[in-house]
């Protein structure tokens, strides 16, 4: 890409940031649509990942824009997602803590995952911006 300037008319302070402002504002539109697709990817892949037993579960993920940041979290059943993700001590009949139910990790692979491809894609945002 080759652009032109005139050095004559003494602005070429002007004219490079002008470019960089360019530049940088056509990284952050495009990461700022990357982040909002690939908060969406995760809250669909959150919605799949389960069993059975977690329908209702599973249908709560969702995405929320806080600032400039995306939060993936769980509308209707947040309450569950500490506990399933790491276990939790169990009450028997009499108030005593008897047992500990298993953790189903679930939330942390999607994480990581989606952390990932989003880092790619910014380099490649980055990279093929010019």
């Amino acid at each position: 890409m080759a652009i032109q300037i005139n050095i004559e008319d003494g602005d070429i302070e002007y004219e490079i940031s002008k470019m960089l402002n360019d530049y940088s504002d056509e990284i952050k539109e495009k990461t700022h649509r990357l982040a909002q697709k690939t908060a969406l990817d995760g809250a669909k892949k959150l919605k799949g990942k389960g069993n059975g037993r977690w329908i209702k579960y599973n249908g709560g993920w969702g995405i929320t824009k806080k600032g400039e940041a995306y939060v993936i979290h769980n509308k209707k059943h947040y309450q569950l997602t500490h506990l399933l993700e790491f276990g939790h001590i169990s009450a028997n009949q009499y108030g005593r803590y008897a047992t500990r139910v298993r953790a189903y990790p679930h939330i942390a692979p999607v994480e990581k995952e989606v952390s990932q491809k989003f880092e790619q894609e910014v380099k490649k945002i980055i990279e093929s911006a010019e």
